[in-house]
């Protein structure tokens, strides 16, 4: 299982504000709505998920939030 939460920004793309799952392997969806592009990863995003092994970030994304992966198993680069 793997949800995202997202909110639209003023520029008509997204962030991804949460998420919820236990998948060892996530994957980012590039768009969100109405199309919109998925642009930011929110603070705190992976927080405490040490389940997670891998993160397929989508090149949409432009701005990855503080402590992302935080409590993470795996360092991400």
């Amino acid at each position: 299982m793997q949800e995202f939460t997202y909110k639209l920004m003023d520029d008509g793309n997204y962030c991804v504000m949460t998420y919820e799952g236990d998948e060892a392997e996530v994957k980012i969806p590039e768009t969100a709505g109405e199309n919109g592009r998925i642009t930011v990863l929110n603070d705190d995003l992976f927080k405490g998920h040490g389940e997670i092994t891998s993160v397929t970030i989508p090149e949409t994304v432009t701005d990855i939030g503080e402590f992302v992966f935080f409590g993470c198993s795996t360092f991400f680069v």
